[in-house]
């Protein structure tokens, strides 16, 4: 896994982590969920923004717990559908607040909240609207 340095130190917009979606895992698991899929969708989208929300908030207020807390969702949710990139991200802010970094949580959250935003806008495009 990258080290915080290692993402601050990538090319902007791009921390080399790989693609932002595996668009088939994301399809098989809305396939698995079968007449579920769109109750699916809406709990994620919510739960997704929930995350959203909350690290905005604990971004600006420094609570690294919190932090912590909505990162670790944010890692379950994001492998489960897919979204390696954005997995690999909230590992690297939740590493960095254990650690403390906080001069460094700004520039960590930046391209975590980017593939967020852009995962629930795909979630909220396959009928999950929030």
């Amino acid at each position: 896994m990258p080290e915080p340095e290692d993402v601050l130190s990538g090319a902007a917009g791009d921390p080399g982590l790989g693609p932002k979606l595996d668009t088939a895992r994301f399809a098989a698991l809305l396939a698995a969920a079968g007449a579920d899929r769109a109750e699916l969708l809406e709990r994620l989208g919510a739960d997704l923004g929930s995350v959203l929300v909350a690290l905005d908030g604990a971004l600006a207020a420094g609570d690294v717990p919190e932090i912590r807390a909505q990162t670790h969702i944010l890692i379950a949710v994001s492998g489960a559908v897919g979204a390696d990139r954005l997995y690999r991200l909230a590992e690297v802010l939740n590493i960095a607040a254990k650690r403390r970094r906080i001069a460094d949580l700004p520039a960590l959250y930046a391209p975590c909240r980017a593939d967020l935003v852009d995962l629930i806008a795909h979630v909220e495009a396959q009928g999950g609207g929030t």
